[in-house]
Formats: C-alpha cells, sequence, structure tokens
C-alpha cells in the first residue's frame, strides 16, 4: 500500500518527535529501553534508532559516508602528515580534528610573503575520478563564496601521495550553542548570532549553493562575537541549468537533517532553511522565553515544516519573521487572515495612531501652546481614553492567543468599527470625529483610499467639531484625495485646514506655517505653481522668522519651495534653493533621509539640463548612502535603483542601465506580492521607457498593460497619477503611426493638463505631444496654433521640451511648404537635442532620420551623410527588432 503525503508527513512528525524524546539520554541501552515503551510501532522504532547512531557518531566527529571509513581507518593507523610538514606555502603546526573524511590541521604561511594562519583540510577517500570532479567543483563553490560570516577557501593542492586537501580561513572559536551557554547570551544576543548565519546562508543560495550540513559544529563564533559558517564541503552546483542543489550524503547530521535529505533526495535551499529552523530551536532551548513563546515557536514550525513547500520560501523570509518579531510585528508564520496582525499593529502604535493622521498629511508637529487652558487638557486625555476603549473593543476575540475566533481579518475589524461607530459616540462629537479619523487612517494604511476619504467625509458633517477637529479632518481628506488621484479634490480640504489655522487665538505660527506648506505642495502638484510659490515664500519666511533660518523646517520649506521653480521652468532658482536645503540639513546635521531627499530632486534636475556628470555621481551616492544606512533589503534600494537606471538612461547609458531597472522590477514584484503598489507601478513604467527609447517592439503592450494596472491603482482613467504613464504610450502610438488612437488618449491627457498654468512644464509637454499628432494628421492650422501658445511660454521651456518645440517648428515650415525656414530651425533644433542627448543616445535616431531627409532635399549629401556616420552609436543602442534601427540601416551607405 503506498502512503499518501499526509502519513509521510505525520510519521516523519512521529519520528522526530521520538527522536527528540531520546537524544540527550547518554545511555543507549536507556535509550533503546525508553523507545521500546514509546513507540509500539518496530518500523518506526528503527527509523529512530537509525538517527540515533548517526547522531552519535556526528558528536565525536566521525560522521561520514561509509566508502571513506576504510581510509580513514588506513590514515589513523599510519596518518601522511604532522606537525612540521610542509604543503605547499604552508607549514602544520598541530592536529586540530579528524573524521572518516579526513583530517584538520591548523598550519602556519611559511613563504615569507605575510604571516597567516589557516585551517588545513587533508580529505580522504577522494582518489576516484567521479570523486576528484566532485572535489574540484567544490573548490570551485567554495572559492566564489565571499561573505563576513562564511570561512573562506584560500587555496588547495595535492600530498606526495596525491591526496587532496583544501586551504580554509581559520576561525578560532566555539560552536555556537556551547559559545552562547559559556557566555550565558539572552535571547536578543543569540538572536542576533543566528541573523548572522543566515545572511551567510542567503548569500550562497545566490550563488546557487546549498551547504546541506547546517549544525552547531558547522558554525563558529570567535572572541570578536562573530559568527562563521564552516564546511561547505558536500554542497555541489549543479552547471547543467544553473539551478540551486545540493549532495546527498550519509553524512548526514540526523537531527539537523531535513526530512528529504534522509529519504536520500537532493537537498534544496528549502533543505537548509529545515536545518536554520533547527539550530535555532538549539540556540533558544535554554532559555525558553515564556511571554512570547508562540511566536518562536511558529517560525521554528514553519522553517521545519516535513514538506518543503511549506516552508520560508527563501532565508530572507525567515530573517523577515525574526526581525518583525524584535521589533514586535506580526509574524508571517502566524496565520495573516486573523485579526492577530490588526491587534499587534494597533496595541504597539496606539498613541501614534492618534496623531499620526496629521503627520501623514505633511505637518511635522502639533504645536501645543504651554499655556494652555486645563479643562482643554482633561478634555483631551478623556477623548484619548474614549478612543483607545472603542480600537482596542473591536480587537477582543481576535487576537489567536485567546482561544476564541481566528478569521477575523484587519479589514473586517474596521469594516466592524465603521458600522458601530454609525450608531456610537452621537453625544460626543470630538472623540466621535477623533474616531473617524483615527479610522479613517487605519483604512489608509490598509490601501483602502477610498473608504479612508469616505471616513474623513462623514467626520466632516459633524455640525460641533471644534476648529482643530475640523483642521485635522480636513488635512486628512486632503492627503485621501492626493493618494487617489485626485489632486485637484485636494485643494478645497486643504485650503480649509489653512484658513481655520488662521483662525486660532492667538495664532499658531507653526501650524499656519504648516498648513500654507501643504496647500503649496498640493497645488505646486497640480500645476498652480504661483499661487504654490507665494504660499511657500509665506511659510519660509514664518518658519525663519520664528526658528531662525538653521531649521529642518525651513530646509523642507525650501525643498519644496525649489520645486515650485522647477515645474514653473526657473531651472536657475530651483537648482540654487535645492542646494540652499541641503546646505541647512547637513548643517544642522538633520538625518540622512532628508538629505538624500534633496539629493535624489538635485540629481534629477542636473540629468534634465544635460549636465550628466554632475546628476549621475550624485544619484550614484544617494544609492550608496542608502544601502550603506539602511541595508540590503530597505525599501529605498529598488526605488533608487529604478531612478539611477532612468537617469543612466536619459544619459544614453543605456548597457549600464538596464541591469539596475530590471533588478529594481523584480525587487518591486516580490514586494508587491501580487498586488499593484506605486513603487511597482512605478518600475513598470520605467522599463516601458527604457524599450520606448530602444524602439523595442515590447514597449507598446508593456505600456498600456502598465497604464491600465494605472487607472485600476488610482480609480479614475483621468488620474494624475496614470499621465506620465499615458504620455508615454501616446509616444509609442505615435512611433507607430497610429495617430487616430494617440490622439484619444491626447485627449484624456489634456483634460487634467489643462487647467494647469502655461509654464508648467507637463503642460507644455502634452501641448507639445499634440501639435506632432496634428502635424502627422495633416491639420496644420491646428498644429500652428499649438506651437504659438508654447511660444508664448519660451521662458520656461528647457532640456526635452525646448528641443521638441524646435523640431516641431521646422517640421512645422516644411508642412507649410517653407523649406527655405526649416533647415535653419531644424539647425537649432539638431543642436538642441544633441546638447541634451550623448552621441550613443537612442533618442536620436528619430530627430536624426527626418534631418537626414531634411537634408537631402536640400542637396546637402555631404552632411546627410556625415549624420549617418554620427548616428552610429544611437542606432546601437536601438533593439535588434526596432524598425528605426532597420530604417537606419537601409540608409547607411554600402561599403
Amino acid at each position: 500500500m503506498t502512503s499518501t503525503g499526509a502519513d509521510t508527513a505525520s510519521e516523519h512528525a512521529r519520528v522526530k518527535a521520538l527522536f527528540n524524546e531520546v537524544c540527550d539520554i547518554s545511555d543507549p541501552a536507556e535509550q533503546r529501553a525508553r523507545l521500546q515503551a514509546a513507540e509500539p510501532d518496530e518500523a518506526l522504532r528503527q527509523r529512530v534508532w537509525a538517527m540515533l547512531e548517526a547522531d552519535r557518531a556526528e558528536a565525536t566527529g566521525f560522521s561520514a559516508p561509509l566508502a571513506a571509513l576504510k581510509a580513514a581507518a588506513l590514515e589513523s593507523a599510519a596518518p601522511e602528515l604532522k606537525a612540521g610538514d610542509r604543503l605547499g606555502a604552508w607549514t602544520l603546526s598541530e592536529e586540530l580534528g579528524h573524521g572518516g573524511m579526513g583530517r584538520v590541521y591548523l598550519a602556519e604561511r611559511s613563504d615569507g610573503h605575510y604571516r597567516q594562519r589557516a585551517a588545513i583540510k587533508l580529505l580522504l577517500g577522494w582518489s576516484t575520478p567521479d570523486a576528484l570532479a566532485q572535489l574540484a567543483r567544490e573548490r570551485q563553490i567554495l572559492a566564489s563564496l565571499n561573505h563576513p560570516h562564511i570561512a573562506r577557501l584560500i587555496d588547495g593542492g595535492t600530498t606526495p601521495r596525491g591526496r587532496p586537501y583544501l586551504v580554509m580561513e581559520y576561525v578560532d572559536g566555539e560552536r555556537i550553542d556551547r559559545y552562547c551557554d559559556a557566555q550565558g547570551l539572552g535571547l536578543d544576543a543569540r538572536l542576533a548570532l543566528f541573523e548572522q548565519v543566515c545572511t551567510a546562508v542567503a548569500h550562497a543560495h545566490r550563488q546557487l549553493i546549498v551547504h546541506c550540513d547546517i549544525k552547531p559544529g558547522n558554525v563558529l563564533v570567535g572572541s570578536d562575537g562573530r559568527a562563521m559558517l564552516l564546511d561547505f564541503g558536500i554542497a555541489h552546483l549543479d552547471g547543467q541549468d544553473g539551478e540551486l542543489a545540493g549532495g546527498t550524503s550519509a553524512g548526514l547530521t540526523p537531527r539537523y537533517a531535513s526530512p528529504e535529505q534522509q529519504a536520500g533526495e537532493a537537498a534544496t535551499p528549502a533543505s537548509d532553511i529545515y536545518s536554520l529552523g533547527r539550530l535555532l530551536e538549539e540556540l533558544l532551548k535554554p532559555l525558553n522565553p515564556r511571554p512570547r513563546r508562540h511566536e518562536l515557536h511558529a517560525i521554528v514550525a514553519h522553517a521545519t515544516q516535513a514538506q518543503p513547500a511549506d516552508r520560508y520560501l527563501d532565508v530572507s523570509g525567515l530573517l523577515a519573521d525574526l526581525r518583525r518579531f524584535r521589533a514586535h510585528l506580526p509574524l508571517a508564520a502566524l496565520p495573516r487572515r486573523t485579526g492577530y496582525v490588526a491587534t499587534k499593529w494597533l496595541r504597539r502604535r496606539w498613541p501614534w495612531v492618534l496623531v499620526g493622521s496629521a503627520v501623514a498629511a505633511g505637518s511635522t508637529a502639533f504645536t501645543f501652546s504651554l499655556i494652555a487652558q486645563r479643562d482643554r487638557a482633561e478634555a483631551e486625555a478623556r477623548t484619548t481614553r474614549e478612543v483607545s476603549r472603542f480600537m482596542i473593543s473591536l480587537f477582543q476575540g481576535a487576537d489567536p492567543a485567546t482561544g476564541t475566533r481566528h478569521d477575523v481579518t484587519a479589514r473586517e475589524l474596521i469594516d466592524k468599527g465603521r458600522a458601530k461607530l454609525a450608531d456610537s459616540l452621537k453625544d460626543q462629537p470630538a472623540q466621535r470625529a477623533r474616531l473617524q479619523a483615527v479610522l479613517g487612517e487605519v483604512y489608509e494604511k490598509l490601501g483602502q483610499m477610498q473608504q479612508a476619504a469616505e471616513m474623513f467625509e462623514q467626520g466632516l458633517k459633524n455640525p460641533d467639531l471644534a476648529p482643530d477637529e475640523e483642521e485635522r479632518l480636513q488635512a486628512n481628506l486632503a492627503l485621501a484625495y492626493a493618494n487617489t488621484g485626485r489632486p485637484e479634490a485636494a485643494i478645497a480640504p486643504a485650503r480649509r485646514a489653512l484658513a481655520l489655522s488662521l483662525q486660532g487665538r492667538p495664532p499658531d505660527i507653526g501650524r499656519i506655517a504648516n498648513a500654507e506648506n501643504r496647500l503649496g505642495i498640493s497645488l505646486t502638484n497640480l500645476g498652480q505653481v504661483s499661487e504654490a510659490r507665494r504660499l511657500l515664500a509665506s511659510s519660509l519666511e514664518r518658519r525663519t522668522a520664528t526658528e531662525g533660518e538653521l531649521s529642518l523646517n525651513v530646509a523642507q520649506v525650501m525643498h519644496n519651495l525649489a520645486r515650485a521653480y522647477w515645474r514653473a521652468g526657473d531651472i536657475g532658482a530651483a537648482e540654487r534653493a535645492f542646494r540652499r536645503s541641503l546646505d541647512i540639513k547637513r548643517e544642522i546635521k538633520s538625518g540622512d533621509e532628508s538629505v538624500l531627499t534633496s539629493q535624489r530632486q538635485l540629481a534629477r534636475l542636473l540629468v534634465e539640463q544635460g549636465r550628466f556628470d554632475e546628476g549621475l555621481q550624485l544619484a550614484r551616492e544617494v544609492l550608496a548612502s542608502y544601502e550603506r544606512i539602511y541595508g540590503p533589503r530597505s525599501a529605498f534600494l529598488p526605488e533608487m535603483r529604478g531612478e539611477l537606471g532612468t537617469l543612466l538612461l536619459d544619459a544614453g547609458q543605456v548597457q549600464e542601465a538596464r541591469p539596475l531597472m530590471e533588478a529594481a522590477l523584480r525587487d518591486q514584484l516580490d514586494r508587491a506580492g501580487g498586488q499593484v503598489t506605486m513603487p511597482l507601478a512605478t518600475a513598470k513604467l520605467q522599463i516601458g521607457r527604457l524599450w520606448l527609447a530602444q524602439d523595442d517592439p515590447r514597449a507598446g503592450p508593456w505600456l498600456r498593460s502598465t497604464l491600465a494596472e494605472r487607472i485600476k491603482l488610482h480609480g479614475r482613467v483621468q488620474a494624475t497619477g496614470t499621465q506620465l504613464t499615458r504620455t508615454a504610450y501616446v509616444r509609442w502610438l505615435q512611433r507607430q503611426g497610429r495617430f487616430a488612437e494617440a490622439a484619444a488618449e491626447l485627449s484624456l491627457l489634456w483634460e487634467e493638463r489643462k487647467p494647469r498654468e502655461a509654464t508648467d512644464t507637463d503642460r507644455l509637454t502634452a501641448q507639445l505631444l499634440r501639435a506632432e499628432n496634428a502635424q502627422a494628421l495633416g491639420q496644420w492650422a491646428d498644429a500652428a496654433r499649438l506651437l504659438e501658445e508654447v511660444g508664448a511660454a519660451e521662458q520656461a521651456l528647457y532640456g526635452a521640451n525646448r528641443a521638441h518645440w524646435l523640431q516641431l517648428r521646422a517640421a512645422q515650415a516644411m508642412g507649410e511648404q517653407r523649406p527655405a525656414d526649416a533647415l535653419p530651425l531644424n539647425d537649432a533644433a539638431w543642436a538642441a537635442t544633441t546638447a541634451i542627448l550623448p552621441a550613443g543616445h537612442p533618442g536620436r535616431i528619430a530627430p536624426g532620420l527626418r534631418r537626414h531627409a531634411l537634408l537631402l532635399q536640400a542637396g546637402d549629401r555631404a552632411r546627410a551623410e556625415a549624420l549617418l556616420a554620427e548616428l552610429a552609436p544611437a542606432a546601437a543602442a536601438l533593439s535588434p527588432e526596432s524598425v528605426l534601427r532597420r530604417r537606419y540601416e537601409q540608409l547607411k551607405p554600402r561599403k
């Protein structure tokens, strides 16, 4: 009878339980007696007994394939090497240990180059061709591992008798479990050491290497407190398909080997995850941390599931759960569908939840007067207590630890609170309004922006709101509208919040400045830059008067003012404001994130001006800083990689841009977990722009799909958040000659851009695309009108927009049968284009081919042929399937 998967998992669980029950008994006879009494099934007892025998062998250092035992015996009788012997550049000092696989010696470098100690592993039983081939793979594997928590391979060779040896980094330390006990380490210190081991294993997995034998004896901790992972000696790399794989071996340690390894199957990364779970269990055993024992048990249980597919997907997942545990965050190992997630979040952050909604709206702090009335303070305290009781009541019975209902989701709990609030606290408007703000904030955290806006709207219907409560709700509503792609709707509540801040008696300068700054940002996003600049200037003046110039608030408003200058095309003023903001932030040591935010914006501004060396150097410094400060798993890294890739693309450095953009997309896909998120939508747009620049046929379908996802994300076809993707899609449609479809998309784009001021850069871009489409459709009068409107804002034209405008003016001259005017205009256009697009930029090809045709029409064949030679690097950057590339190849003179 064939056993089912469930039977196999059940048997394995029983074998594991029996092994754990008797493994610590030192007397084998007592072990056998205890096993006989505990388990009637003879087959299961035999399996456990085999594991116990292997475990005893491992404890004395002789865990080895049977094929090597004879060689080990011979070597024990007459060892080839002894202290004082020399192998290559190394002199043996003493024997450190031996086992069935060979002997390990401490050695000193003796070739006179420099002093160094190492561990030399003399391998036995490796005389067959297959074994030597495996050893060659092992040496190649070890040489590829370079990590601060992995003992590295230094050298290798053969003895005079032809036996192979490896020279490894010597780790003078104690095995991790004994080190933890000897040092009396607590929970946090043990977890920190274990995390070091996890980072080493994760690094090996990224190199397509599986360790296969993770156990305490293979992890040493040095005097510096650093854990080192040893002995990748049974791992091998499957070079055929590049997938992770590991060997099977009789040298496995049963206590730590996964079920599939014990069954003789090849090891995989999931096998190492199982072993890591067992190692963690061993490290935690002396502590028995009762307060949160169930969470640690959940982590170990998830890592050591019988079926590989049921474990953590990778070591990063295990690491992430450990860090969540240490930060008191909800664990992935516990059911995500329960109210556990929301309970943990609210219990940790409850004080911040109460005040956080206004912070999220852009306010830096609430300034409370030191001479406030006592009754107001008491009322605030009552409100806080009432809100706390109400919210915590929603989560009663939803914590898994209570043993009651476990299938309540965070969304269901918030919906429950929303329904409950409809009939509650009607006689307490302050508490009711605060709760509506908090529920709206939680909806926002859950990504339910529409529900968040509805909660804020309901709160504002209360006629008895205190001014400060209304101000808070208005600010939150403005933020919710902005997050649902409705910047135009955000203006009214932002204005109301400012009006309420001006009504305070006595006036609170900080609140007024915050409200002006918030409204200024909203207006900038909507392209209403004149009013935005006035408000931001007022906010800056208030902040400077009350705090002096050297304050973070002043620097932040200066940063926002720079954005408004930039939007209006005043590039010089924008750069000066960004640099002044950075100077202030550095002088007051405001913190890394604040500085890096301004550096990112400045890098973009420099690249847009064609100052590629300055901008790219700054962007690379920002990326390096993010990695150094926030670590390799920071959410900043994929965002900044994609951003640097975009800047490199703008600079024509396509080959360097592509891997950064692709890495950013992979990371965002992993983080999104199948959902549509803003960072993922941005990464997809970046890839679309790359393919568009290269005239890759994949660009169109990709951009069309990305646009649909953007619309779904923002909830509206014409949402501001969709327009950058729509702009890229229009460019692709025009390149394909699908001008009718482009006209339909341009109509949607223009509906959003039209209300902006005439100097707004995005509005100018839309106007230029409309003019290009009109020319292609033969609507020369419409095109002339559009170009005239853009020309009226010429002072705001720079970079790509200016080059595009000049190109279209030259095309307009040709369309209106004015060839004498066309060539001088095209000369100016080409000069502007080459000033912002370097020689290898694929964006040169389309305007270059149009210029080539114009030069031929003018009879200037010499310049036309020179232009084709000039375009060669740009053509090489195009996709091999590019239509533009084929056109270029057809025009090139034949040699």
